[in-house]
């Protein structure tokens, strides 16, 4: 990413390479950060921990592309109490956080769309962080944003829904919506996975592809 902005002549401001007032900007150093938004998270009811196998997790996947199905959580674990979550946890197994997508629906304002508005139904119940500790992609990224004061953000249009949710159940879906975090939809459903191999072959010979989630402060 830095390669690819600075063949494009785009200066930033802060970063790994430079420094700046959010350091660390390494995600392996920014552990505690991520643990610490998981665990309110789980406080507040908005996340659950997980302590389903993956051969139990790859049945779930089998039985839903049986009947026709999108392959999604089954969320077995998020019907269990805290007592009973944390008496597994003390015991020592391993689990990872998920999110707990709530009932009804999400509305955002999008850039490109205009006002989104979608069922939380459509929404899977994703993981957060990893059994090893290491957060997944849709805690990162929406935390960083969050504490960096990123006020725009561009995100593949498939992960619109993901993510959304994840803004709000952090409680930062007004900012969203309003000024603060603006998200834009890049329609990457419509391109071929020919042309999506294309561009990931451009990408990765010479970096001269900037990733469609980039974020930008005024």
């Amino acid at each position: 990413m830095v390669r690819a902005l600075e063949w494009g002549g785009v200066k930033f401001d802060e970063g790994p390479t430079i420094g700046g007032p959010h350091e660390p900007y390494q995600q392996s150093k920014r552990l505690d950060i991520y643990s610490k938004h998981a665990d309110t998270l789980l406080e507040h009811g908005h996340a659950y921990r997980c302590f389903c196998s993956s051969e139990r997790l790859a049945l779930v996947r089998l039985e839903a592309q049986k009947t026709g199905r999108t392959a999604s959580y089954d969320r077995k674990c998020s019907y269990l109490s805290k007592e009973e979550s944390q008496e597994r946890v003390d015991k020592g197994e391993s689990y990872v956080v998920r999110m707990k997508v709530p009932d009804g629906k999400t509305i955002v304002q999008d850039e490109v769309h205009g006002k989104v508005e979608f069922s939380n139904k459509e929404v899977d119940d994703s993981v957060l962080m990893k059994s090893d500790g290491f957060p997944t992609y849709h805690l990162a990224n929406v935390v960083d944003d969050h504490l960096m004061g990123i006020t725009h953000v561009i995100r593949g249009q498939v992960l619109l829904r993901e993510l959304s949710v994840c803004y709000a159940s952090n409680n930062w879906i007004g900012s969203l919506s309003l000024t603060t975090i603006l998200t834009v939809s890049i329609g990457m459903a419509s391109i071929r996975t020919k042309a999506r191999s294309t561009l990931q072959d451009v990408w990765m010979g010479h970096s001269k592809i900037c990733s469609c989630a980039f974020a930008a402060q005024p």
